[in-house]
């Protein structure tokens, strides 16, 4: 992998502070805008984005997003689930658009975490809403089996540190990890995974 850790510490060196080039009740950089100015610095690096659509078993929706190097290597996939739209947000949008609408929002915030893209004076996505909600009933109660892969996948053999996350979230296994956790825990992961590399 140090091909491609190596590009991509390369490319996040040029990565310039995004400025927001759309408005509507926020101010907001828009997917094309990230898109725009991210890939000459990966394509000149030897990188490339990959974003996937998921439909799990009980029928949630995410995105999944890999950095591929030109050697062959990529990234862990960072798997963002995709809030689902409900009545009484839509305000005038049919289900599709306010959907597709939380697919742009959560394909731009992956993008700009996995490289760590700083927005000026950041704001949230568009007219739909400021950010993609989990109304209580809407956001699934388990992480998925690709998601609960990839955090088996970032904490290795380290018992411990599974003692820890069951400790912390009051569970007695991975898979019962309750959604709305998914993603602090597995950055939080990454970064103790690559604090261990680096050693």
């Amino acid at each position: 992998m140090q091909e491609l850790y190596t590009a991509l510490s390369k490319a996040q060196a040029e990565m310039p502070i995004i400025g927001k080039n759309k408005s509507g009740r926020f101010k907001y950089a828009d997917l094309a805008e990230v898109i725009y100015t991210i890939m000459p610095i990966l394509t000149k690096n030897g990188l490339s984005v990959r974003q996937d659509g998921i439909r799990h078993d009980d029928g949630s929706l995410s995105i999944k997003t890999v950095i591929c190097h030109c050697s062959g290597q990529e990234t862990p996939p960072s798997i963002w689930p995709i809030p689902n739209p409900v009545k009484e947000e839509l305000k005038g949008m049919s289900y599709i658009q306010a959907l597709m609408s939380n697919v742009t929002y959560v394909r731009r915030y992956s993008l700009v975490s996995m490289l760590c893209i700083g927005i000026s004076d950041e704001d949230y996505d568009g007219d739909y809403t400021q950010a993609p909600s989990y109304p209580k009933n809407n956001y699934p109660s388990r992480i998925s089996n690709d998601q609960l892969n990839e955090l088996l996948y970032h904490i290795g053999d380290d018992q411990e540190l599974v003692k820890s996350i069951y400790k912390k979230y009051d569970i007695t296994s991975l898979a019962d990890l309750p959604a709305q956790y998914y993603i602090a825990l597995r950055d939080r992961l990454m970064e103790i995974k690559k604090t261990k590399e680096s050693r």
